[in-house]
């Protein structure tokens, strides 16, 4: 909805998404709707906070209808609103890893090197890098996922790349960087 200037009819009809959700006996498809609506739409008119909780709901769903695709998404959409909520740091180094296991177990790759570049980006908030700016550590190797993530195109995975080198960067005073 925000692609196109649409905020207020994409918010009516993910909540007419949801309503048809809860009144379908259909089970294919729930995990879909609920991560598409809770990630795109939602967080133009709520606090990325109440995306939480549906967010958790919609990875059950998925685990337990075996659509594992998007599964793993709602898993990385409750790391990443949770770490844009401004979620403890703390809690999140202890949470993100055990999604990152449930990731792991899934075989989702794609979602997992995403989880462990936001968690490389929190250890590095927390004074667990010598070099705060740079993305190297237990969890993630910046020139080597760089790389990979220009091969595979994951245009997604580069702009979160950049975007949390930047971020670092300007929060250390890196402006060089």
């Amino acid at each position: 909805c925000g692609r196109v200037g649409e905020i207020e009819t994409g918010c009516h009809f993910g909540e007419l998404a949801l309503a048809l959700l809860e009144r379908s006996s259909m089970q294919t498809g729930n995990v879909r709707t609920l991560v598409n609506t809770h990630f795109f739409i939602k967080p133009w008119q709520n606090h990325l906070r109440d995306t939480l909780e549906p967010l958790q709901k919609a990875s059950q769903i998925g685990m337990e209808s075996g659509e594992l695709t998007f599964a793993a998404y709602a898993l990385h959409d409750y790391c990443l609103h949770s770490y844009f909520s401004s979620q403890k740091l703390a809690i999140l180094a202890e949470e993100m890893p055990v999604y990152g296991e449930t990731l792991s177990k899934l075989r989702q790759e794609r979602m997992l090197q995403l989880n462990k570049l936001y968690r490389q980006v929190i250890l590095n908030l927390m004074g667990e890098s010598d070099q705060p700016c740079n993305l190297n550590g237990p969890l993630y190797n910046e020139e080597e996922m760089r790389l990979l993530h220009e091969q595979a195109n994951d245009k997604t995975a580069l702009c979160g790349l950049y975007f949390n080198k930047l971020t670092l960067s300007y929060l250390f005073g890196d402006y060089q960087e």
